[in-house]
């Protein structure tokens, strides 16, 4: 089982085994009695295609919702995608998604009377 607090700033590699960027946050898909992963945050330096269009100017510090079926794994030290950072999908966040650590850890939890019952860490 991976925190999600853990996993922030982990580099992440594409499918060649290039150092790409670093994972910014997790989505979540809000439906159902248990969350499941929809998509991660990377943080990119570099990106010269979006969607496998080549851009006229390679954009600089891009943050981006990549799919979770092209993330291969996640180590302990590293994400890994199964595509090349020219194939990297990029997608929009979902009206029943939620990054987690945008969204979600720190915050509050409280009953419908507005009693605080504790805070989600992760």
């Amino acid at each position: 089982m991976h925190f999600v607090k853990e996993m922030l700033k982990l580099p992440v590699d594409d499918a060649k085994g290039k150092l790409v960027g670093r994972l910014e946050d997790v989505i979540v898909g809000a439906r159902g009695e248990v969350p499941k992963a929809t998509g991660v945050v990377v943080w990119f330096e570099k990106m010269k295609n979006v969607n496998g269009v080549p851009l006229a100017e390679a954009a600089h510090d891009v943050k981006v919702i990549v799919p979770w079926e092209q993330v291969k794994a996640i180590v302990t030290d590293r994400l890994a995608l199964n595509v090349a950072i020219e194939k990297v999908k990029v997608v929009k966040l979902a009206r029943n998604e939620l990054q987690v650590k945008e969204h979600l850890l720190d915050q509050q939890l409280l009953t419908r009377g507005k009693m605080q019952i504790g805070r989600v860490n992760d």
